[in-house]
């Protein structure tokens, strides 16, 4: 469902999901060296769409770990001036074939009818795009903290989820661990 609102959404203060949510089971697939060139592809359309809108665009999540298991999405974080100013961003997202799904404070998650693609609009300066960033590059140095996460990621994916949320909450102690290590944190923006 594309959700097309006509003005900006300042202060927003509630969670808003559009389209069908629901039970899934989470799927791990090995890493695929074809996924950075998946997000060069997906980052060159957003900026072509959104020009100097677009601050900056980050792969982050498990697809951008080189040797991680990963659920075959490519999670991205678009950096814009103001999350709320959906004038600038929403409607050239929509134009390219993304789905506006959720709307909460500080973030706004778009996702490829496929499923394969999440982009999660931050706002310039938020600490969580730090933090994704200091978690993606900690796994990708780190052998011993890659393997742990693939292991935890592979527990969890033996069970069923209510939602996709409720997955990345599952991990989010040993997210937070990580983290605290590194001096960042995040509260829920997104995805690892």
């Amino acid at each position: 469902m594309t959700h097309r609102p006509s003005t900006d959404h300042g202060n927003v203060t509630a969670s808003q999901v559009f389209g069908r949510t629901g039970r899934r089971r989470v799927v791990l697939v090995p890493y695929n060296s074809e996924w950075p060139r998946a997000f060069e592809r997906v980052r060159d359309e957003i900026t072509c769409a959104l020009g100097e809108v677009a601050l900056d665009v980050h792969h982050i999540g498990s697809t951008s770990v080189p040797g991680l298991l990963a659920k075959a999405v490519i999670d991205v974080v678009l950096v814009v001036v103001d999350v709320d100013a959906e004038s600038a961003y929403l409607d050239r997202l929509v134009g390219c074939g993304y789905n506006f799904r959720r709307r909460e404070p500080g973030h706004r998650l778009f996702r490829s009818p496929d499923l394969d693609v999440n982009i999660h609009v931050l706002q310039a300066g938020d600490p969580a795009i730090a933090a994704h960033l200091v978690f993606r590059d900690h796994l990708r140095r780190d052998s011993t903290d890659r393997e742990r996460y693939g292991r935890l990621k592979t527990e969890l994916a033996r069970r069923e989820w209510d939602g996709m949320n409720a997955y990345a909450d599952a991990k989010s102690e040993f997210i937070q661990e990580v983290l605290t290590r590194h001096g960042a944190t995040v509260e829920g923006k997104g995805t690892q």
